[in-house]
């Protein structure tokens, strides 16, 4: 296994070199496994990028009698935000036309079942304005418009009470958790439990993160779970959503992964207008709120594909080139 997986490396490694020596202009973005992404930005025609990919392609492979690669697809564009996480628009008939596109999501939290859907939308509706090809205008201008139009509809309570139901499996039994007070979903479970309502060890359970009916508990350090109630509780006993704590943790976390590599983002912009009057703050009460993620039976593949949950406090190892003549250092991500 060790040699399979040091011949891939090398073989790799020789792919990244040889692309870069048959053209300057060539820049390799992305390398891992079996898998290299090539930035052909100065190509101004879908023709010349079949040629391009063509010849790179043929390059590789003559230098292998039993290994070949070959060119799985072609992005008009790419938002690489880390390993194994991007968002692409994928040319689907890069071989023809060029005129059918898709979109392509990998790894990105949208598609993780701890956030609300109003998480998920606003994500969604956020690449497609990074990914639209029709954009005139400055891209981040675009996001900027669109997240304040949101706030403003959050604010006025325009939101659908659906769009804030967050959803987790239960994986044992509610009585089998160690500190169900932890778990804001184990805690909505049990509560359903002694309505007789059905609770088996697999099922999503939904719930809504809420203001406390007494607005003096808002003070006190309660856990979240407190304050966490089933769709159908939230609707009897017209409880109100805390819509601030969705600014900051289902919201403001998420989107701010997304735009970290947009040019031009405004950082203090969004803090602002989710409420985050410490930024670094609304990252620890993100990290609090990890624990239930934690707490399911993650393999560690899922985990390490997730480090900011797997490994909270690991700061980033700068990596600087020993020659004193060279500036350059490399950001290696906690991975």
């Amino acid at each position: 296994a060790e040699l399979v997986t040091s011949e891939g490396r090398n073989a790799l490694l020789n792919a990244t070199s040889l692309v870069s020596k048959l053209d300057s202009r060539l820049d390799v973005v992305y390398g891992d496994t079996d898998s290299v992404m090539i930035n052909l930005s100065f190509a101004s025609t879908l023709s010349e990028v079949q040629q391009v990919a063509k010849s790179i392609k043929d390059a590789i492979n003559k230098c292998y009698k039993t290994l070949e690669i070959d060119v799985d697809g072609v992005f008009r564009k790419l938002l690489l935000l880390r390993k194994k996480k991007y968002a692409a628009l994928r040319i689907v008939d890069y071989m023809g036309k060029g005129d059918q596109m898709e979109r392509e999501i990998k790894g990105i939290d949208l598609v993780r079942r701890e956030w609300c859907p109003l998480s998920k939308q606003i994500c969604s509706e956020i690449i497609d304005i990074i990914l639209s090809i029709a954009q005139t205008g400055s891209v981040w201008g675009s996001i900027e418009a669109y997240l304040q139009s949101v706030v403003e509809k959050i604010d006025d309570g325009d939101v659908k009470l659906e769009d804030f139901i967050i959803t987790k499996a239960l994986n044992r039994d509610p009585e089998d958790y160690a500190n169900p007070l932890d778990h804001p979903h184990v805690c909505v479970a049990m509560r359903m439990k002694e309505l007789n309502l059905s609770v088996q060890v697999g099922d999503l359970i939904p719930y809504i993160v809420c203001l406390p009916s007494d607005p003096e508990e808002t003070k006190s350090a309660k856990k979240l779970s407190a304050n966490c109630y089933h769709p159908h509780e939230v609707y009897n006993k017209g409880l109100k959503v805390d819509v601030s704590w969705y600014k900051k943790i289902q919201l403001y976390t998420p989107i701010m992964r997304l735009l970290e590599y947009v040019s031009q983002c405004d950082t203090t912009f969004i803090a602002k207008i989710f409420g985050v009057v410490n930024a670094s703050g609304a990252q620890r009460l993100s990290r609090a709120y990890a624990p239930s993620i934690c707490s399911q039976k993650l393999t560690a593949e899922e985990l390490l594909d997730m480090p900011e949950v797997a490994f909270p406090d690991v700061k980033h190892l700068i990596v600087r080139c020993p020659d004193i003549s060279c500036q350059s250092s490399i950001d290696v991500l906690p991975h």
